[in-house]
């Protein structure tokens, strides 16, 4: 090192690498607490909240692709990914008012569509007998049986 001296380098890259221990620690047991909580309250409004389709509906993609519904599960995401959590944002979503809520159930649309279609020649010749994809309601269309 040109400027540092070696003893601060090191005390240095000890209290980073401690910094790094600590916060995988404690991200693991919030992770935990924030996981129960979001599964509790993902059952809760399995039971309340409408689904936009039914098991077995026929629906189309922006694309004209026709596939059937294979479930409406809801989907709470309030935490953030580790590599955006990296560059210093906060790992939890906040939900402190109705705009928190609003983003963090992608205006109201809590329920995402599964949804499996028939694999094209391409699919076909990986081997793949279904494609399984999830989308928000508002990317679907319904198509009449």
């Amino acid at each position: 090192m040109k400027y540092f001296s070696s003893d601060f380098v090191a005390l240095y890259n000890t209290a980073v690498e401690q910094y790094k221990t600590d916060k995988a620690e404690i991200v693991a047991k919030y992770d935990v607490i924030i996981d129960e909580l979001v599964e509790r309250e993902s059952f809760r409004l399995e039971n309340t909240v409408s689904k936009p389709f039914m098991s077995g509906d026929f629906v189309e993609t922006a694309d004209g692709r026709v596939g059937e519904v294979i479930g409406c599960p809801v989907v709470i995401e309030l935490k953030r990914s580790l590599e955006d959590y990296s560059t210093n944002l906060s790992r939890y979503l906040p939900l402190k008012s109705e705009e928190d809520e609003v983003v963090a159930t992608c205006e109201g649309m809590i329920r995402k569509v599964v949804v499996k279609f028939k694999p094209n020649e391409v699919e076909l010749d990986w081997g793949m007998e279904e494609i399984i994809h999830s989308f928000y309601p508002d990317e679907l269309s319904s198509l009449k049986k």
